[in-house]
């Protein structure tokens, strides 16, 4: 059994940070992976960074295809 200490110790260099892999146009991305979406915020030291990412996104009309790590306990 694992503790809620456990999975901090995981060596996971994604756990704080979403991984940009390409930018795509809306349309590319199939719509039924969007079933099991989840929807982040960054928290106040990745504002200006998100900002900066979403800006372009919404003139061009392209979306980024990003990687994180969730980690939960059950």
């Amino acid at each position: 059994m694992l503790s809620e200490e456990d999975p901090a110790e995981l060596p996971l260099p994604s756990s704080h940070m979403i991984e940009v892999a390409e930018f795509l146009p809306v349309g590319a991305v199939d719509p039924v992976l969007f079933d099991g979406s989840y929807v982040l915020q960054p928290q106040q030291v990745g504002l200006r960074t998100y900002c900066l990412l979403r800006a372009p996104g919404k003139t061009t009309g392209r979306v980024g295809l990003g990687r994180i790590t969730i980690r939960t306990l059950l």
